[in-house]
């Protein structure tokens, strides 16, 4: 998790894709199925992931395996 003061990181889809390991496709349909955190508009051109929701959704998905 994210300690006090420190700045969010914003990752591009490059980033998600070596951190998770899935395919962009994949990624995005997950997006659209509501089943993995969509991405921010940064700027025109320029969308990213909050690192810490990323993290917080493979947290869950490692849980789910353990479970």
């Amino acid at each position: 998790m994210r300690q006090q003061n420190s700045p969010r990181q914003a990752l591009r889809v490059s980033s998600v894709i070596e951190r998770t390991q899935l395919s962009r496709t994949h990624l995005y349909r997950l997006v659209k199925a509501g089943k993995f955190p969509a991405p921010i508009k940064l700027s025109e051109g320029v969308s990213a992931w909050d690192a810490e929701l990323i993290d917080s959704w493979l947290q869950a998905k490692f849980g789910e395996v353990n479970a």
